[in-house]
């Protein structure tokens, strides 16, 4: 971890990192990534996806990182589906942790937070899905997410989070360009459930459609 830091210093890349994918208290790798932030300038930026160890730390240690990684802006990206699945994962028996990282706390702590989907139907995760609503859904349940329309709906839109940049915006403010999805058969209260329905704009001209009658056939 050392020379990738160092080398990627030096060359001025950005990093994504795969970390603590996995429930154990002592799992090291975001607390060594804190630890070596705070001692040495990164000039990039860093993303660092699952973080499931965090909800398993004491919370001391966990609001301690999580500040560290703020004051770096540092990126966390959070995996529902597959976190799920996989941890605290014991053949006959109901999962007791929900194996996935502290979203509520990264974003109170003002972290770039972002969901992704790391694993779709391949031999880690034999289900799943790459719809980005899919993901938020599975993450509002789990993590008990409120105010999906229109806070939460950042965590799969903000491009800007993977720069780890502040800057804040709608794609219908005077001067961004419009790129948006629009879902009829949704409302504010429904929202991201009842969403087959879609209609893609792109740089402001309509793309794409997607009406139920359609999905039932394909599925068919």
């Amino acid at each position: 971890m050392t020379n990738l830091l160092s080398c990627a210093a030096r060359w001025r890349l950005d990093l994504d990192l795969h970390i603590d994918e996995e429930l154990t208290p002592g799992a090291i790798g975001l607390r060594w990534l804190a630890n070596y932030l705070s001692t040495h300038a990164f000039p990039g930026h860093i993303c660092c996806s699952h973080g499931c160890a965090l909800s398993a730390s004491p919370y001391s240690l966990a609001q301690d990182i999580l500040s560290v990684l703020a004051a770096h802006r540092v990126t966390l990206i959070a995996l529902p589906m597959t976190n799920l699945l996989l941890q605290d994962a014991v053949a006959g028996r109901t999962p007791r942790a929900r194996g996935i990282t502290l979203i509520k706390e990264a974003q109170s702590a003002g972290i770039p937070v972002l969901l992704g989907c790391d694993n779709v139907q391949d031999a880690f995760c034999p289900m799943g899905s790459y719809d980005p609503l899919d993901t938020l859904t599975c993450a509002l349940f789990t993590a008990q997410l409120d105010s999906p329309f229109d806070r939460q709906s950042r965590l799969i839109c903000d491009r800007h989070a993977l720069s780890g940049s502040s800057r804040a915006g709608s794609p219908l403010s005077a001067g961004e360009e419009a790129n948006l999805v629009i879902f009829p058969g949704s409302d504010s209260h429904t929202w991201p459930l009842r969403s087959a329905t879609r209609q893609v704009i792109r740089a402001g001209k309509f793309i794409s459609q997607r009406i139920w009658s359609e999905e039932v056939r394909s599925d068919a």
